[in-house]
């Protein structure tokens, strides 16, 4: 089928994490037998947050079976969200 990761990719890239400290530092990335990924970083203990092709111009290999990539994508969101959203909206 195409569901699923091309496991043919030798190393993954364009991921980042980031621990409390909201520092993002790229990740070694592996593709699980559950069809899941696994971030990485010497330098992050604990992640609390990932990002994936989060750049002006990302070098990004993650794409499925049907030779489709993955879209860039952050599990973050900025701190003052609600500001945000209604600054979007003011007249």
């Amino acid at each position: 089928g195409s569901g699923g990761y091309d496991p043919v990719v030798l190393m993954l890239v364009g991921f980042s994490i980031a621990g409390s400290d909201g520092v993002f530092v790229p990740a070694e990335a592996t593709i699980e037998e559950d069809n899941t990924i696994a971030l990485s970083a010497e330098a992050v203990a604990k992640p609390i947050a990932a990002r994936y092709g989060w750049a002006d111009f990302p070098i990004c290999n993650l794409y499925n079976r049907a030779g489709l990539p993955a879209s860039p994508f952050r599990t973050d969101a900025p701190t003052d969200v609600k500001s945000v959203i209604q600054s979007l909206f003011q007249n």
